[in-house]
């Protein structure tokens, strides 16, 4: 990148208007103010600042009061100078105490009051901060800026700096007093590494900046987005082994481990089974050292379990003995790198299990007396932030001091250690709110340096009517993405079931799409997971075929706006009952039936197509009708490429009309499953049958052929 391009890069971000002659932006400093701002409405009086530096944030000596000064139009307002560290603050005003509304970071204090929440950094010590970035094919331009110390500002030393690139040196392109910018070209599509070190002219070491990217392959359209993924679902003890499983292996009871490990992951990661249908994204269940001993589950009657799941933290920072070592963490995350996927992790916030060594060492941190959820005494719907999923599973108490910090710190661990792109996180809703903000803000903060966003994904387990729950923990503040679970029910009853007509299927997706506006989120759709039954378990519709019942799934889902995940084993139709028979051993090629074989190769092309075509990942839904039996719906960019997706699910032919804009060609080409389409646009299905069409010589019918 010239001089020039990189002065307009650095100007654009600052907001002055680039052209080829212009100064330097003026130099910027770290700022260690606490700035509040609060509009008091109706209520008299004038607002005082507490803040906290520990304590109960609330009374006593440790507590100082800041008076606020109103402006013209009745806002208060304070800007108070800190030392770094954590800080609890709140807004005082006619005896009621407010969070700031300019800051969604909160914790709660021994008495459950909660309050604001920040951080102040160390202004005495300058940071670099990203100005820009911009992707192209096999390359990435980003420069960085200098944020001067506060209290001595000084540029940066011209020689006093060193980057690194997946370990390797690199030189910038262009430097400046307080600015450096770096251009890296043919680089493989993979994840890659950057750190920056440095010192000011005043001789201060610079805070060292690190962050991670991945570059974009030659054929990529765009950045990658999260709506661009496709995650594959791994139980780990029920997936692979090193070696394939065996008779006696499979004929275990399935409370017992089965014995799948990280080497079975990595062997079929290797043998690009995940790439042929599409997968770039892997979600590991939570690898925590568990418990051996066996023991009872909700349903009472004899111990029968032991954590195969690894849901019971008995040693949170200690990979799982029977799933392999640390290192076989790092060969796997590593091996998926370098094939361009990323790693997601299962983690558990909520609680630990009984065993490890916090239970013991730190009581206060746990809820005391156990209230085990569900009992009478101790309903799901009144506590379900304060319950115990069992009496050997001591729930969190997130008003005791350092608990939050723990929990957090736990799961940045694992980030960070096996440098992994993202969390599931386990049961949201027994948490407090301010929980998962913590972690969005901590994981953007420490890993999102270079805007590589970290995908952070909810569990909010609900039935069909739980938009308004599930969107309480979204938001640009919030996670970024939660499980469907009204799509998810509403798809079982349509296909599965033919309990409710697919005008109600369509309603659902226009009630989700307006449940999530604004949030910033992309949801997770899915046909099941670990926690339901198997779909072709739910299938009860009076034609006696699952497999075809699930296929018709897999098109909605992979062909449906939002980030689509595949439960291990649903792309053959494992089947199963609720856990733990719904985490049966992983079957491979040659243990399929035709029949499997074929709905493995349907939902392997379906993924390629998405990976292939950006309408069906980031396209307008557009279109969307239905009748009692027949739904349909297009994606478009507005490019040309449209996609149609019909579905009949009827006993009889069915005859469809997709709404196409004028402007755009009519989809003519099958790319999945079975149907024709005519010169009037009308698509005739067989029963019980869905189909994709793409217009016609489009590239990526020929591009989906192979793997």
């Amino acid at each position: 990148m010239s001089r020039a391009g990189a002065a307009r890069l650095l100007l654009a971000a600052a907001g002055v208007a680039a052209c080829e002659a212009v100064p330097e932006p003026a130099p910027l400093l770290r700022d260690c103010h606490l700035s509040v701002r609060f509009d008091p409405g109706a209520l008299a009086g004038v607002p005082v600042l507490g803040v906290s530096r520990g304590g109960d944030g609330l009374t006593g000596n440790e507590v100082t009061e800041h008076p606020m000064a109103a402006d013209d139009e009745g806002v208060f307002a304070a800007r108070v100078l800190l030392s770094p560290g954590p800080v609890r603050y709140h807004i005082a005003l006619g005896g009621q105490r407010f969070t700031d509304p300019g800051n969604p970071q909160t914790a709660l204090l021994p008495d459950g009051t909660e309050v604001s929440y920040t951080e102040i950094p160390d202004c005495g010590t300058p940071a670099f901060t990203l100005a820009e970035r911009t992707d192209r094919p096999g390359g990435v331009t980003f420069a960085l800026r200098l944020l001067r110390a506060a209290d001595a500002p000084a540029p940066l030393d011209p020689d006093g700096f060193d980057a690194r690139l997946d370990g390797h040196p690199v030189s910038p392109t262009t430097r400046w007093d307080d600015a450096l910018a770096f251009s890296f070209d043919g680089l493989p599509p993979t994840k890659h590494h950057f750190t920056l070190r440095g010192r000011d002219a005043a001789g201060r070491t610079i805070e060292p900046f690190s962050s991670s990217f991945f570059s974009q392959g030659p054929a990529a359209d765009a950045p990658f987005r999260w709506e661009d993924g496709l995650v594959y679902q791994i139980v780990v003890d029920r997936f692979a082994a090193e070696v394939p499983f065996t008779d006696e292996q499979r004929a275990r009871p399935l409370g017992r481990r089965i014995g799948g490990n990280l080497p079975g992951i990595l062997r079929v990661l290797e043998s690009g089974y995940f790439e042929a249908m599409g997968v770039n994204t892997l979600w590991l269940s939570p690898l925590y050292d568990n418990p051996e001993d066996l023991r009872v589950g909700r349903e009472g009657g004899p111990a029968k379990y032991v954590g195969y799941h690894g849901y019971w933290p008995a040693a949170d920072r200690a990979v799982e003995p029977a799933f392999g070592t640390e290192r076989d963490l790092d060969a796997l995350v590593a091996a998926a790198h370098a094939r361009g996927l990323r790693v997601i992790m299962d983690a558990v916030l909520n609680h630990l299990d009984a065993t490890h060594p916090l239970a013991r060492e730190r009581p206060e941190w746990f809820r005391q007396p156990a209230c085990i959820c569900g009992e009478a005494a101790c309903p799901w719907s009144t506590h379900i932030e304060q319950c115990w999923f069992t009496p050997y599973l001591p729930d969190v108490d997130w008003r005791a001091p350092g608990a939050l910090e723990h929990q957090i710190e736990t799961s940045r661990w694992w980030l960070e250690r096996f440098d992994l792109d993202g969390l599931r996180l386990d049961a949201v809703p027994m948490m407090p709110r301010l929980v998962t903000r913590r972690m969005t803000a901590v994981t953007h903060a420490r890993f999102e340096g270079l805007r590589e966003r970290h995908l952070l994904l909810g569990e909010t387990y609900t039935g069909s009517e739980g938009h308004d729950l599930i969107r309480w923990y979204l938001g640009p503040d919030g996670l970024d993405s939660q499980f469907d679970f009204p799509f998810m029910w509403t798809l079982r009853e349509a296909l599965g079931r033919e309990t409710v007509p697919l005008t109600t299927l369509a309603q659902t997706l226009t009630d989700s799409a307006a449940a999530w506006y604004g949030s910033t989120a992309v949801m997770a759709m899915m046909v099941g997971n670990h926690d339901v039954p198997r779909f072709v378990d739910a299938v009860t519709a009076t034609d006696a075929d699952p497999l075809q019942r699930l296929r018709l799934a897999h098109g909605a889902v992979l062909t449906l706006p939002g980030l689509p995940i595949l439960y291990y084993g649903d792309e053959i139709g494992l089947a199963g009952a609720y856990d733990p028979e719904n985490r049966r051993p992983m079957r491979f090629a040659s243990e399929w039936t035709p029949a499997e074989a074929a709905l493995q190769d349907d939902v392997a092309r379906l993924g390629r197509l998405r990976r292939c075509l950006p309408a069906l990942r980031r396209g307008r839904l557009d279109g969307l009708t239905a009748t009692e039996n027949t739904i349909v719906w297009v994606r478009t960019l507005g490019d040309g490429r449209p996609a149609v997706f019909a579905l009949n699910r009827g006993a009889e032919s069915a005859r469809v009309a997709p709404k196409l804009a004028a402007n755009e060609p009519a989809p003519t080409a099958l790319a999945f499953g079975a149907g024709a389409a005519d010169a009037s646009g009308r698509y005739t299905l067989p029963p019980v049958s869905a189909a994709l069409f793409l217009p016609a010589a489009d590239p990526c019918l020929a591009e989906v052929s192979r793997p």
